[in-house]
């Protein structure tokens, strides 16, 4: 089982988030999972992470979950959702919080690669698959299948940071 870091009490996280606790804890023991986590956006206000993942020969994803049924996009990638907050952007203001925390003057900056994905446990592929192609949204989505086979879904984002991963 993964090696996991609890941040944050049980009862406050949503079913979603115990779905991609559950597929992540099949992980061997080598993984490393924080559950939870502070970060400073560029506003300044700390704000709430869900996953950051530490593989076992480097490399760092962070996961923002949601519990959607369906992600609300438009012909351009663009979030229409009634409640006006954005995934995508929400995960990449972690992501790049993440960045300025972990390489602060930027230098080393190859030495880990960070990569960022939003869990959909409540969405499959083939519902994923019928999002518009004009973005790069569709690599940034880790569906039901890609949590439960993890590893497969982790080798298929870092390959495309080959260049960068050890």
């Amino acid at each position: 089982m993964a090696r996991f870091s609890l941040s944050r009490p049980e009862a406050l996280n949503n079913e979603a988030e115990r779905k991609v606790f559950r597929f992540l804890s099949a992980l061997p023991d080598d993984w490393l999972v924080v559950w939870g986590y502070h970060y400073t956006d560029s506003y300044g206000e700390t704000r709430e992470g869900d996953f950051l993942v530490l593989g076992p020969q480097g490399g760092l994803m962070v996961i923002e979950i949601k519990s959607h049924k369906n992600l609300l996009v438009d012909a351009h990638g663009e979030w229409i959702g009634a409640d006006g907050d954005n995934p995508f952007r929400q995960l990449d203001a972690q992501w790049n919080a993440i960045i300025r925390a972990l390489k602060p003057d930027r230098t080393g900056y190859d030495d880990i690669t960070i990569v960022r994905a939003l869990g959909v446990p409540n969405i499959s592929r083939t519902k994923a698959a019928q999002l518009p192609q004009t973005t790069e949204i569709g690599e940034l989505i880790l569906t039901r299948e890609d949590l439960a086979d993890f590893e497969a879904a982790w080798e298929r984002d870092f390959w495309r940071h080959h260049n960068h991963f050890p």
